[in-house]
């Protein structure tokens, strides 16, 4: 099989070395890794991406001339993966131009159309129309807006993903706590939404083939540790069966092809304690828990590389084994924090088929990253005696 090009776009997470791995245990393409940030990193231990390859740069405000530069000195445009919000953002804003030279995720052929797309004002009404339920919901800049709101309790945050993280999610229960949070977000758009109380917070991670024409959603995620605003918690994938239904599935795919998106995804949702399942929003990228996905059997990232350069369905075929995925560093915190204890924490870890950083066949960035936590730590106790 011919060797291609891919370009790995992300920050120093686990989200970028899920891809790097999946596409090194592929090995059918050179990856190019483009780091984004400052800080000294883990990622670029990984033993499946040359050290010749590695681009650092200070902020996905380079990312056009870096992209471009590569691109034009290439013999066949490279594929690019991104996986942060941002760095999809801004390919998005330069997309005509640089699609001339790199095969792009994208929705429609259409410059701009991702960022559209990333209010979850403009996600939540597609979703409605084809099918799926939302929670009730506002947007404004106003505070004097929320005023009347009377449901509760209801969630704060952020209008728009790239304009914040999971972390700046407020939960208020009282229209006292309301006003307090609100404060953080004078002068910014920002949406007010109801607040689920949930039996299940499921994802469906896939890939999306001309624009959502075809699509393959192999399973879905189901948390068993649910840490502080995020679903990067310990988690189980596996294959589709009867938690979700056939119309269920079909509202998914038909809400991909409404949209047009073409690339990796993930979709969240959350089920009431009624079993009434709600959209939450879609990520137009690589998700933080695909790595998952590929130690089932799956191998997404794979799949939208070699239908980016051959221009085929490159289906899937392989049986979906039930995997447990543990974000290892940032579950420790969590499960001392829940009272687990750290015999079965351990018994978890072990056990678990896959995890953030953490891989037999990849240890480096592992050992590097528990080189820089241990040392991290060990400095602060330092400063504190």
């Amino acid at each position: 099989m011919e060797r291609c090009q891919t370009i790995v776009i992300g920050g120093n997470h686990h989200n970028t070395l899920g891809v790097i791995r999946s596409l090194g245990l592929a090995d059918t393409t050179d990856i190019k890794l483009i780091l984004v940030g400052k800080d000294d990193d883990f990622v670029s231990r990984s033993k499946y991406v040359k050290k010749k390859n590695i681009i650092k740069i200070e902020s996905d405000e380079s990312l056009p001339a870096t992209l471009l530069k590569i691109g034009k000195e290439s013999s066949t445009k490279p594929v690019v993966i991104c996986s942060s919000d941002t760095s999809i953002s801004i390919i998005d804003q330069n997309f005509d131009e640089l699609s001339k030279y790199l095969v792009l995720p994208n929705a429609k052929n259409k410059q701009g159309e991702i960022n559209r797309l990333m209010s979850k004002e403009v996600q939540s009404q597609i979703a409605n129309e084809c099918g799926f339920d939302i929670p009730e919901s506002i947007r404004s800049t106003d505070v004097e807006a929320f005023k009347r709101w009377s449901t509760f309790p209801c969630i704060v945050k952020p209008a728009e993903s790239i304009n914040g993280s999971k972390s700046d999610i407020k939960i208020c229960h009282t229209s006292d706590e309301l006003n307090i949070a609100m404060q953080e977000f004078k002068d910014k758009e920002f949406q007010l939404q109801q607040f689920i109380d949930k039996s299940a917070e499921f994802q469906l991670i896939g890939c999306s083939l001309d624009h959502g024409e075809k699509c393959l959603i192999p399973g879905y995620t189901s948390i068993i540790r649910q840490p502080d605003n995020t679903n990067t918690g310990y988690l189980l994938y596996k294959g589709m069966d009867e938690f979700l239904s056939k119309e269920f599935l079909n509202k998914a795919h038909q809400f991909l092809k409404s949209i047009g998106y073409e690339g990796l995804f993930s979709l969240e949702f959350l089920r009431d304690k009624n079993g009434k399942d709600f959209f939450m929003e879609i990520n137009m990228r690589n998700d933080g828990n695909a790595f998952c996905v590929t130690m089932s059997g799956i191998n997404l990232p794979n799949l939208w590389v070699r239908h980016g350069v051959n221009n085929i369905e490159a289906a899937e075929k392989a049986v979906v084994r039930p995997t447990h995925f543990m974000p290892e560093f940032d579950d420790l915190r969590v499960a001392m924090h829940k009272k687990v204890s750290i015999f079965t924490w351990l018994k978890q870890c072990i056990k678990s088929e896959s995890h953030a950083v953490f891989f037999a066949k990849d240890p480096s960035p592992f050992f590097y990253r528990l080189f820089s936590e241990s040392m991290r730590i060990f400095k602060k106790s330092f400063t504190a005696s």
